[in-house]
């Protein structure tokens, strides 16, 4: 028997090279929120029975979305001038998406296109984490990323973690 505040874990779909995506909802009193492991999406979120994310019900609508909706992004969180930057003299060209010359967030193919490992940490908290090899998207050094989604009972909290092993 599930507890009402039990986490579930269902097949969502499938990537274009069939490897598996998965939804978690957790659930806790009158919130319940529902990530992928495409991208970390938040698809849903209810609250006091409402749900308040815009989402897609399927893994196709997720890849070809180009807005972003409740995903995480990539290894930058805005716009970069120029799409290049500097570290140590050296310069990192990189794949201008936006605008005449500006790269956002993370490039052509951004975190929101990669498939996450999920680890379900209790019954209201989710662990995500992907590693971004160096010189993906052309940005240096290897890239272990950790993201918790914790479901209160009236909020949802996300927590990032990065570490590279370069500048």
């Amino acid at each position: 028997i599930k507890s009402e505040d039990e986490m579930e874990k269902k097949l969502f779909g499938y990537m274009p090279d069939g490897c598996k995506v998965y939804s978690y909802t957790l659930k806790k009193g009158k919130m319940e929120a529902e990530i992928v492991t495409l991208g970390g999406i938040i698809r849903r979120l209810v609250v006091n029975g409402t749900d308040v994310v815009m989402g897609f019900d399927t893994v196709d609508g997720m890849l070809t979305d180009t807005s972003n909706q409740g995903a995480l992004i990539g290894r930058y969180g805005n716009r970069i001038k120029d799409a290049h930057f500097f570290i140590d003299g050296k310069e990192y060209k990189l794949y201008v998406n936006t605008g005449k010359n500006n790269h956002l967030h993370g490039g052509k193919y951004g975190f929101n296109r990669k498939l996450w490992t999920a680890e379900e940490k209790g019954d209201n908290v989710l662990v995500l984490t992907y590693l971004s090899p160096d010189g993906e998207e052309n940005y240096p050094g290897n890239l272990n990323v950790k993201v918790t989604y914790t479901l209160y009972e009236d909020a949802i909290g996300i927590h990032y973690e990065a570490v590279s092993d370069k500048d």
